[in-house]
């Protein structure tokens, strides 16, 4: 019985110590003029993210071109994991979220694929029909150079990178920054990486400030 007693309290403490390894701090902004500003949104469209992939010992004879490649793609499937994990919820949020799809396709219809840091919020925001833009960046540093895509942090794997992912939302009439949410994760080697890493983009979208009242978590 004593055994068993050791054993459950250390696994407690194993886990308790996981979590806070797993759980860095996290930092939110609110502008003074969110609340109201809201209140006039209801349709926002999510942008692609902003994507900087680097390494701990840069690999040898990195190809640019394949590296440059890697970052366009894991800003669309930022993009999309973000848009699933919002619609998975949506009863949750007061707003509609365009369809990624209809967003990207207005994007390359007004010339701004591929180049979003030239235009205004409030340009990119007229341009594709909505009231606000999701849109935000991500800073993934690798610890080896083959560690695969995007992971989140789970029990009983060495850590394969540190991610810091920003979620920003822009108000569409004047493009003011209404809101940014930043986190510092852990990701670790999984087989079932990518349920992770939507479980992990379910627990950064519910902290939007469209959350309904009672799903509210800050």
């Amino acid at each position: 019985m004593k055994k068993v007693i050791l054993i459950l309290a250390v696994c407690l403490f194993a886990c308790q110590a996981m979590a806070q390894l797993l759980e860095p701090a996290k930092q939110v902004y609110k502008s003074p003029h969110l609340k109201e500003a809201i209140k006039a949104h209801h349709t926002v469209a999510i942008l692609p993210f902003d994507v900087q992939i680097t390494y701990r010992k840069t690999p040898k004879n990195l190809d640019t071109v394949w590296h440059a490649r890697q970052e366009a793609e894991l800003a669309q499937q930022v993009q999309f994991e973000v848009y699933s994990s919002l619609l998975r919820e949506f009863f949750k949020y007061k707003v509609r979220f365009q369809n990624v799809l209809e967003t990207n396709r207005l994007l390359q219809q007004a010339g701004m694929t591929g180049s979003l840091d030239v235009y205004s919020k409030d340009e990119i925001a007229r341009a594709l029909g909505v009231d606000a833009v999701i849109f935000g960046d991500m800073l993934r540093k690798e610890n080896t150079p083959n560690a695969g895509v995007v992971t989140a942090a789970i029990f009983g794997y060495d850590k394969t990178a540190e991610v810091t992912l920003t979620i920003k939302v822009a108000n569409g009439t004047d493009g003011e920054l209404l809101w940014r949410y930043s986190k510092k994760m852990n990701e670790m080697g999984s087989v079932e990486s990518k349920d992770v890493f939507e479980r992990q983009m379910e627990k950064l979208t519910r902290n939007l400030p469209y959350t309904r009242g009672v799903f509210t978590v800050f």
